[in-house]
């Protein structure tokens, strides 16, 4: 696997087969050549007239949250993620075209292009009020991580003006603000520039609810090309009722904290301000999905339980007795996997700090056929990281055990419910073609060692080679003795994770992932002594699954098989 972004989230690299598009664009276009671009950008998504006359999509109603609004002809629905609390809806104008055409300062253009809905509640939700000891605990943990007033707005704003100038420091210094009509509904328009983006926003108050439709494009310099087109746009914006109260409710929570049922409502509840997205039920799952493919997705969820029973469980025993359910979102094409965030050249990752595991249907220059087998197999390597997170915790066993077990499960064919272990292609074909280049292969003893970061350089060959360790280990090795060096490693990590949990409970330390401040969700203290720990825990136990084993006989046996495959 490698690192996505910040580090936090693993993704399944694309096979070899199926190569994916990554654009490396310049960063800064000439201010004319970025007003050609989106005009351009504009003409080709919705048409040839479309210089003259603006042409509104059809009303989007959105009847869980009571509004609705006409966005740009050529705009698509964009999945929300777990951590944008406020937001109700998304669209981003489509630029597919643009990719496929190699129209790359169009298709950069087209990325600025961007619609959020906002909903914020000013009412205050009367409950249980906080000690004297809870607010001292509360004010010493935000010093002790000096969190500023713009940070604490931007993770739990009280109004809409907290968020946006949290967002946008000194904005309120830059913008125009005037009043502004969307059919009977009275509020204002605030407009203005910040890096590299301009901002339209209508902004509206009812009920003791602040309301948002917030357009993005580039630099103001262009606010000619596209002002007019977001200012009638946002003039049909509109609230209604009936509101569905249970997703308000719901969507007010953390599904992280939630467990059971709870939790499976406040997932569905997430999807509520996406048209075209549907919910699956497993019994430890929650297919979020905007496929076209439900039969597929049915057949898949119902193969994820299969596996998580037979092979996970029976493979890694969980020690954690909670039933959970986990938050599975499949996108329907590669284009919206990577209009969501997915990395780009990746096929599927797992986060960790949301708990959702994100991937898509269709692959791009591939028959229907192979993109469900590909979709198969990217499922089955990141829910095992997903399911590793629950059975041991918020803990990365090295990435040779963690990744190759990933690509290992990912070679697996679930039919009528027999699970047959297969080599996965796409390892298999990377080792062929290296081995016939003449090259050399890591020395287990480095392999075994590599912590995450290391292994993510030269990643093609270290993920393969992870890989077939696993698989020669599990299935082709005779040595009785190397072949239980996995459970050993396993069984060690989880037994010294878990002995240290109980000691630092027993110290009155219930959280061992570090503090969470509490009012400002999604920030914690780290805790380096138990991260220096976990180190430790993880070196003891490679030193005690390889103990006693030739591992220069190892690597001499294993390097034969490899060059055979």
């Amino acid at each position: 696997m490698r690192e996505s972004g910040g580090g936090a989230e693993s993704s399944l690299a694309t096979s070899p087969l199926t190569l994916t598009l990554t654009l490396t664009l310049p960063m800064t276009l000439p201010s004319s050549l970025w007003s050609r671009c989106i005009l351009v950008l504009l003409v080709l998504c919705v048409g040839a007239g479309a210089q003259s006359k603006l042409k509104l999509d059809k009303p989007q109603k959105i009847k869980d949250w009571g509004y609705s609004i006409r966005t740009l002809e050529g705009w698509d629905s964009i999945a929300i993620k777990p951590e944008e609390r406020f937001v109700v809806g998304h669209w981003k104008l489509n630029t597919d075209e643009m990719r496929k055409r190699g129209l790359y300062e169009e298709y950069q253009a087209g990325s600025y292009c961007d619609l959020s809905i906002i909903r914020i509640s000013t009412v205050t939700v009367t409950g249980k009020q906080k000690t004297e000891e809870e607010l001292k605990k509360e004010k010493e943990l935000k010093e002790k991580l000096k969190i500023s007033p713009e940070l604490e707005k931007l993770l739990d704003p009280k109004t809409f003006d907290d968020l946006l100038q949290a967002m946008h420091k000194d904005c309120d210094k830059r913008w125009i603000r005037k009043p502004f009509k969307a059919g009977k509904i009275e509020g204002e328009l605030i407009e203005f520039g910040a890096d590299a983006e301009a901002h339209t926003i209508a902004y509206f108050k009812k009920n003791g609810v602040e309301w948002a439709a917030w357009y993005q494009a580039f630099e103001e310099a262009n606010r000619k090309t596209y002002r007019d087109w977001y200012i009638k746009s946002l003039e049909t914006f509109d609230l209604f009722e009936p509101v569905n109260s249970d997703v308000i409710a719901m969507a007010r929570k953390d599904p992280n904290k939630l467990k059971g049922e709870e939790k499976r409502e406040a997932l569905k509840a997430s999807i509520a301000g996406t048209p075209g997205w549907y919910a699956i039920d497993a019994k430890h799952y929650v297919f979020l999905t905007n496929s076209s493919n439900k039969a597929f997705l049915q057949q898949i969820a119902k193969d994820l339980e299969v596996v998580r029973e037979k092979v996970y469980m029976k493979m890694f025993p969980p020690r954690n007795e909670e039933e959970p359910i986990s938050p599975v979102r499949v996108l329907d094409t590669e284009s919206d996997y990577y209009k969501y965030g997915g990395p780009q050249g990746s096929a599927g990752y797992f986060n960790p700090r949301s708990g959702e595991l994100v991937l898509f249907t269709k692959f791009e220059d591939v028959t229907k056929s192979n993109s469900m087998a590909y979709c198969r197999s990217v499922m089955f390597h990141e829910a095992f990281h997903q399911y590793i997170h629950f059975a041991v915790g918020d803990v990365s066993p090295h990435s040779w055990f963690n990744e190759g077990h990933g690509d290992y499960f990912a070679g697996m064919t679930v039919k009528g419910g027999v699970i047959k272990f297969e080599p996965f292609d796409w390892r298999v074909g990377f080792l062929k073609d290296h081995i016939r280049d003449k090259k050399d292969l890591i020395p287990l003893r480095s392999l075994i060692r590599f912590p995450q970061r290391e292994y993510y350089t030269n990643a093609g060959l270290k993920y393969s080679q992870g890989w077939a360790l696993i698989y020669y280990l599990r299935q082709v090795c005779k040595d009785d003795k190397a072949k239980a060096s996995l459970d050993i490693y396993f069984k060690y990590v989880a037994d010294n994770i878990e002995s240290f949990r109980a000691k630092k409970k027993e110290e009155g330390d219930n959280d061992t992932g570090g503090e969470s401040v509490p009012g400002i969700p999604g920030i914690m203290i780290p805790d380096f002594e138990d991260a220096e720990k976990v180190k430790e825990i993880l070196s003891k136990a490679v030193d005690t699954a390889f103990a006693g084993i030739d591992l220069e006989g190892l690597d001499k046996d294993f390097r034969a098989w490899v060059e055979k495959l």
